[in-house]
């Protein structure tokens, strides 16, 4: 989106004082979900001509990205439903006149596959844990696409390993054409963000 190279920190490199991970996310995640060039404007602080740049370029450089979403789409109005990865589908019926019903339908039809698949492999990763962590560790809790877990200080090494694992392992079992990332993996002796 902003030309840097790959060994750039996107979390501290700015754009208009803000990282241009957070506006490469907002931009991700809000085209592929129906956000327009207004929302994402007033999202990232920038004028309507800059937005429309960034969503011309993103949707430039991901060509494949918008003929999905379109193929997705049409896909849910013919057969009714949307399907994750794993098969699990949600219907939708699209027989309504109105037109900003219509679009959240529409939208939830586009978004269903991406969110669903992702719990999908979070509900695999946390299926390889429990099985896989060793005892004095434990699952706190997960939200979205994180895993919070809890263990003593001498079995960091461990509970770090088997998570990134259990991630990946978890992500291969449905995404078989991508490259997946080591997980990134965040210590700390509190439950903060940091």
């Amino acid at each position: 989106m902003f030309g840097l190279s790959a060994d750039i920190d996107t979390r501290r490199h700015l754009h208009k004082g803000v990282a241009v991970r957070d506006i490469a996310k907002t931009i991700n995640f809000g085209l592929v979900y129906g956000m327009g060039v207004q929302g994402l404007a007033t999202r990232i602080g920038v004028s309507l001509d800059e937005a429309r740049d960034l969503v011309h370029a993103y949707f430039t450089t991901y060509g494949e990205v918008d003929k999905w979403l379109r193929h997705t789409t049409q896909q849910a109005i013919k057969s009714g439903y949307a399907t994750t990865l794993a098969g699990r589908r949600r219907f939708f019926t699209f027989t309504s006149t109105d037109k900003a019903q219509r679009a959240t339908i529409e939208r939830s039809a586009r978004n269903h596959p991406i969110q669903g698949t992702n719990a999908d492999i979070l509900k695999r990763a946390l299926a390889l844990l429990y099985t896989d962590l060793p005892k004095r560790v434990h699952l706190l809790l997960c939200v979205h696409d994180e895993i919070v877990l809890e263990c003593p200080e001498d079995l960091l090494a461990d509970a770090e390993r088997v998570l990134k694992d259990a991630m990946v392992r978890a992500c291969r079992d449905f995404l078989k054409l991508v490259a997946i990332p080591e997980p990134e993996v965040v210590v700390g002796k509190s439950w903060i963000k940091q």
